[in-house]
């Protein structure tokens, strides 16, 4: 890719040429997200889809350990390739890859010792802890295969093949809905069945994005492992940012899914869970768009072109807020038909409840589009201070705060009615705070 494009191509063929595929991408590893919990809700029950959203935090921040590795040395990665230093590049590449499946190993060890007293600390209700229980076990065998999955990811991204990955993407989710259409519906199988499809589909995504660095098809190639151990540290320190951040969403997580129980039971964590598994669609078009744009506006940036810069502002806010628009109107017109989609035997409860809870956070959909937005611009424009101060807010501060004060007040619905809430004040702290780096930078005129 010649990124000299990002100055001299329209705005809206900058947004249709780099920006679609990768929405496309993530949308499809959505969907997938999606039809996996309609299988699992329709076939299984709304039991099993509680056990999963419970311990959903847990490998969230799991894989938060591999993606700090896989963020911090994919960076140091594209630094080198840069400065034209290809042995340097695979050095880092091969010895991020071995870090990752060394970890990996680590992980099955610690999992196997603790995963009965984390399960037992997490998870009160006994029912959806056995299920819980057999749905991580599977993952357990799998880590070490499935780990190198987002590092795989964003090496090939590094050595310019975005379609390629697109297309491994779209191929990880269609492998995986299938695999639960035989392994669930034909074969009339558990929540272990479930598990098993989305581990094995993660591990030929790993395969399908290893082939090209074997075939000797990429840039980057296997070396032998002989990066200092400092520099190892320094990868790790660079990925810190997005670990804590994936971290703080999985502790928020735990903390909401503790409240769930005691408010709601089993049923309310099931349409708790049913209503992320919309707001996972939203994030990944919002998302998609975000990542994908930030090297164009950084060019823009770095190049003092501010015209373009707004051109492209207004053409993500735009885009977002149709989306964000579309998606409120579906789930406010029909709320009951969403929910049922993911209910065994019409369970009245957990559709009245998931209803409610669509209803009330869809209203969240605009602001949280705009806090990507403004955090997507902030990093842009290399204000990474305020950026994690964004952060801070809209994933540890204001969640946990509107949490307990509105559980303290509505109790279930509290729950619900945090979401937009703290989605609300990260705007307004957002939007100040946005427009006061565009003042100070100059780019406001």
């Amino acid at each position: 890719m010649d990124e000299r494009q990002f100055g001299t191509l329209p705005s809206r063929t900058i947004f249709i040429k780099f920006v679609i595929p990768s929405i496309l991408s993530m949308v499809f590893s959505s969907l997938y997200m999606i039809v996996d919990g309609i299988f699992v809700g329709n076939i299984i029950g709304s039991n099993a889809l509680a056990a999963i959203n419970m311990i959903m935090p847990i490998m969230g921040i799991i894989f938060a350990t591999s993606n700090m590795l896989a963020v911090g040395s994919s960076v140091k990665v594209s630094i080198a390739l840069g400065k034209k230093d290809f042995k340097k590049a695979n050095e880092i590449f091969s010895t991020s890859l071995l870090a990752i499946s060394i970890l990996g190993i680590i992980l099955v060890a610690i999992l196997f010792i603790l995963k009965d007293n984390i399960l037992s600390l997490l998870i009160k209700d006994d029912s959806l802890k056995t299920l819980a229980n057999q749905y991580v076990s599977v993952f357990i065998y799998f880590l070490p295969l499935a780990l190198p999955l987002f590092a795989m990811d964003n090496f090939t991204r590094a050595c310019g093949k975005a379609k390629y990955n697109m297309y491994i993407n779209i191929a990880v989710s269609l492998i995986n809905i299938l695999l639960d259409y035989i392994l669930i519906y034909v074969l009339d199988g558990n929540i272990t069945s479930a598990a098993i499809a989305s581990c094995i589909s993660m591990t030929i995504g790993v395969f399908l994005l290893y082939a090209p660095f074997i075939m000797g098809k990429n840039t980057l190639k296997f070396v032998k492992p002989t990066l200092p151990l400092k520099e190892i540290f320094d990868i790790m320190y660079l990925g810190v940012s997005d670990f804590l951040n994936s971290s703080a969403g999985s502790i928020v997580g735990i903390i909401i899914n503790t409240l769930l129980l005691k408010y709601g039971g089993s049923n309310g964590v099931a349409a708790y869970g049913i209503a992320m598994y919309l707001n996972g669609l939203v994030f990944s078009i919002i998302y998609g768009m975000a990542d994908s744009i930030t090297p164009a506006i950084s060019y823009n940036y770095g190049a003092r072109n501010i015209e373009k810069t707004k051109e492209l502002f207004s053409i993500c806010v735009k885009f977002a807020m149709t989306v964000s628009f579309i998606l409120f109107i579906a789930l406010e017109i029909a709320p009951n038909q969403i929910a049922s989609l993911f209910v065994k035997n019409g369970n009245i409860e957990v559709i009245s409840l998931t209803s409610t809870a669509l209803r009330i956070i869809a209203i969240a959909y605009a602001f949280i589009s705009m806090n990507i937005i403004y955090n997507c611009f902030l990093v842009a424009f290399d204000m990474a201070k305020v950026s994690m101060i964004v952060m801070i807010l809209n994933s540890i501060i204001f969640p946990i705060a509107s949490i307990f004060i509105l559980t303290n007040i509505f109790d279930l619905k509290g729950i619900f009615i945090a979401t937009p809430v703290s989605a609300i004040l990260t705007f307004v702290f957002a939007t100040y705070f946005y427009y006061k780096a565009r003042k100070n930078l100059n780019l406001s005129n």
